[in-house]
Order: structure tokens, then C-alpha cells, then sequence
């Protein structure tokens, strides 16, 4: 049995309109604006539903790449190069304990 339904007008300006379309374009059925107005009405009343973002590849680079130049102005100009390099290494890569969790953490399903 369809659920009966009720027209409503809504009023949306030009900036949510392109983050609405913006989102549709992400969804691999493509919805119609109405179609992707439901959905993103039924999660937002869910209520704690939580919308998983894939994180991506290239902002972890980029955040990688970030934290990288900021050890290098920030380290220690007197020590070799060598061990600049060994520090730098350590910090990003994080003490060994929580390298083992990282290691034995089951992959998210996203």
C-alpha cells in the first residue's frame, strides 16, 4: 500500500539549490531535486543517523603534506639532517603502540 502524500512549496535559495545539486550529482541514482529533498529530510529527522563521509584519498595526502612542512619549520635546525629526517619520520608515523592498533583495526565498510 503507497503512502499518501501532501504537496508542500518550498522556497530555496540560489546557494542551497547548488549544494542540493552538488549532493545529487554525488548519489550514484542521480535523484530529481524532489527525490534528494525526501532523502536528505528523512535523515535529518532520523535523528542521530550518521551520514558516512569516505574520507579522500587526495586530503590525506594534502593533510600529510601539511603536517610534514610544519615538523620541518619547526624542528630542531641544529640537528643533521639525518636525524631531522628520523624525528620527522616518528612523528608522523606515531609511536609504535598505536601503529599495532591502527594495524589491527577492522576496514570500514564505506
Amino acid at each position: 500500500m503507497e503512502e499518501k502524500t501532501q504537496r508542500i512549496e518550498v522556497h530555496l535559495g540560489a546557494s542551497v539549490l547548488k549544494i542540493l545539486d552538488g549532493w545529487r550529482r554525488k548519489q550514484h541514482d542521480s535523484p530529481s531535486r524532489e527525490v534528494a529533498i525526501r532523502r536528505l529530510v528523512k535523515r535529518g529527522l532520523a535523528g542521530g543517523a550518521k551520514i558516512r563521509r569516505r574520507p579522500r584519498k587526495a586530503s590525506g595526502r594534502k593533510a600529510a603534506d601539511l603536517a610534514s612542512r610544519e615538523i620541518d619549520r619547526l624542528g630542531d635546525q641544529s640537528a643533521t639532517n639525518e636525524e631531522r629526517t628520523r624525528r620527522k619520520r616518528r612523528l608522523i608515523k606515531g609511536p609504535q603502540e598505536f601503529r599495532d592498533v591502527r594495524t589491527d583495526l577492522p576496514k570500514s565498510k564505506s
